[in-house]
């Protein structure tokens, strides 16, 4: 990949131009889609370009002055302040990284290069619950139900599940020093969340077995 110089926004869509070179990925019957981090780059990209803003000062401007949902970029801060620690898998240990260290996510931070407080996670996925189930607040209830539900298999950002009698919206993410997960039954109007600061196969082993556990003994 070639070097991209600039500013943040500059360097994204040197980035989004050149990842439109390449050939596109292909689906099949078996195959439905592709997730890629750089999709979310490219819709960033289509953001901008609308409202002459940058991805950056758009998440401080809807989710932290409108929303108040006191969103921040890159990994928690914990050296100038007592957060959470993330930690890596490295020679079969885990290892606690400093805010500090970088998170490498280059060109594709609008994939996930944010962090929030669970209680302000909590609220986030509560707005989709009520836009879910009809109500309309920063967004039309019919825009939340298109962003969930408008594809098949992915939608606009959440896994769409629909089997045996139960509608999930669905996803996790890490920067392989946290690892988040996230179901919400569109059927009872639920949602599931946990929070970890580890990541390797036992952590999302052990976030699998509790999900599941939690949506036994709640969700009905």
């Amino acid at each position: 990949m070639p070097p991209f110089k600039g500013t943040n926004p500059s360097k994204r869509k040197q980035f989004g131009q050149f990842v439109l070179t390449l050939e596109p990925a292909k689906i099949d019957s078996t195959q439905k889609f592709v997730y890629s981090n750089a999709g979310y780059t490219l819709a960033a990209l289509m953001v901008e370009k609308v409202t002459n803003k940058s991805w950056e000062a758009l998440v401080e401007h809807v989710f932290n002055k409108e929303l108040k949902l006191n969103v921040k970029f890159s990994w928690p801060e914990n050296q100038k302040q007592k957060d959470t620690w993330g930690h890596s898998f490295e020679n079969d240990q885990l290892k606690p990284i400093p805010s500090s260290s970088e998170s490498h996510l280059d060109y594709t931070e609008p994939a996930g290069d944010l962090n929030m407080k669970l209680k302000d996670y909590i609220k986030y996925i509560q707005l989709n619950l009520q836009g879910l189930s009809g109500k309309d607040n920063y967004l039309k209830s019919k825009t939340y139900k298109f962003i969930h539900t408008g594809f098949e298999n992915y939608s606009l950002g959440w896994y769409n599940i629909i089997e045996n009698g139960t509608e999930l919206s669905t996803h996790s993410g890490t920067a392989f020093t946290y690892y988040t997960l996230v179901h919400i039954d569109r059927i009872t109007g639920k949602a599931f969340i946990i929070f970890t600061n580890s990541f390797n196969p036992n952590t999302q082993q052990g976030v699998r077995l509790l999900m599941r556990k939690l949506k036994e003994s709640w969700n009905h």
